[in-house]
């Protein structure tokens, strides 16, 4: 956190590994938010799509969304860099671009309190509408 950004736009756009669930929301508002070029490419959960060979390579956990980062800072050497794991994916979103990502240690332990707690309380969906799993309290309206 805290790291040097690149002050050009990138080359590339990032691969977004996506299905459309609440995680991959996420990412894709996130891409649209930070203004990143992307291209989706569906994986189709339903069908198996995250234990093919060429996706495991990607995420490993088999879950998704995840991203190739095309263009990374410069702090990750060359080539591609796979970013999976959703929270992990808007973090590395946040210091690429230099949006969304406090500058202040504390406004970053802030952001990943907040950031950390929606990512690990247990949700489903039910008619649209987000619920937190053994709570039944909506998240959002």
């Amino acid at each position: 956190m805290g790291r040097a950004r690149r002050s050009r736009r990138p080359n590339k756009p990032i691969d977004l590994y996506y299905w459309p669930t609440p995680n991959g929301w996420k990412v894709a508002i996130m891409l649209e938010e930070c203004g990143l070029e992307y291209r989706t490419i569906p994986v189709n959960i339903g069908k198996g799509d995250q234990f093919k060979p060429e996706f495991l390579a990607i995420s490993p956990n088999n879950r998704m969304p995840a991203i190739v980062d095309h263009d990374p800072l410069a702090e990750f050497g060359e080539g591609p860099l796979p970013v999976f794991e959703s929270g992990a994916i808007l973090i590395h979103l946040a210091e690429k671009t230099g949006r969304f990502m406090p500058q202040s240690r504390r406004g970053q332990k802030e952001m990943l309190e907040f950031a950390g707690g929606d990512l690990t309380v247990p949700c489903i969906v039910l008619d649209g509408e987000y619920i937190q799993s053994g709570w039944g309290t909506p998240l959002r309206g």
